[in-house]
């Protein structure tokens, strides 16, 4: 089972996502231009541990984007931070973690950190839209979150929970 599957299961469950909604990055050309900007941007970096590759835990598979040693940008005292870059026709939000149009991101980052150990994430976003679909004003932004190992468990536990439940075509 990977992650990405079961999350997108949970959110049609709980209404986040509409039954059958595709999720961006299920679009091929959106998926492509995701994939170009990822490379684009990662090569400012030269810390990151691009594609670090996959894992599994629990018999939930994942794949982070990156990781980085000692970062700069993390609270002091964070050995480790993950990094996740997205291409998003989604606005740049006011408020990043209680947007639920994010919602999927900041769980698929909780069970990153679950797997590969780091306690923060920075999101390297390019947001097509700055001021929604009306308007074409390609943005970037970083947002970091440091996540507390609560935070971190519930998400584990609300993927162990329904990993079972998954259907088979999420997953």
């Amino acid at each position: 089972m990977h992650q990405s599957g079961i999350l997108k299961y949970i959110a049609e469950a709980t209404g986040k996502l509409k039954p059958g909604e595709p999720l961006e990055e299920e679009m091929p050309l959106i998926f492509a231009l995701g994939h170009a900007w990822e490379e684009y941007a990662v090569s400012f970096y030269p810390e990151i541990d691009w594609q670090p590759g996959e894992i599994t835990v629990d018999s939930i598979s994942m794949n982070c984007d990156g990781l980085t040693p000692d970062p700069a940008w993390a609270p002091e005292g964070t050995p480790l931070g993950l990094e996740e870059f997205k291409f998003t026709f989604k606005a740049v939000p006011s408020e990043f973690l209680t947007d639920d149009r994010f919602w999927i991101w900041q769980h698929q980052a909780r069970g990153y950190c679950h797997g590969y150990g780091p306690r923060c994430c920075r999101w390297h976003v390019l947001h097509v839209h700055e001021a929604g679909f009306k308007k074409f004003w390609p943005t970037y932004r970083q947002y970091i979150v440091k996540f507390s190992d609560k935070e971190i468990e519930q998400t584990w536990s609300l993927l162990q929970k329904y990993k079972t439940r998954a259907e088979p075509e999420h997953v």
